[in-house]
């Protein structure tokens, strides 16, 4: 989702955070064990995130995913 984004500092203000945080889930995961629960809708936030992030919240194409 970074290739050509609509604002690329945008994209990366939006994104610096989710990053962080799976760096930090990458280096913790052995201490502290998420369900597969809990990661699968990380996984589906972050998924979602990246997608709104490229297009900028406003501007995500919904109706063209929806035909």
């Amino acid at each position: 989702m970074a290739r050509a984004p609509l604002d690329r500092e945008a994209w990366l203000l939006e994104n610096v955070l989710v990053f962080v945080a799976a760096l930090v889930l990458l280096l913790t995961y052995r201490h502290l064990p998420f369900s597969r629960l809990s990661c699968t809708l990380l996984l589906l936030f972050f998924t979602l995130h990246a997608v709104a992030s490229h297009y900028t919240y406003s501007l995500v194409p919904y109706d063209d995913a929806a035909r």
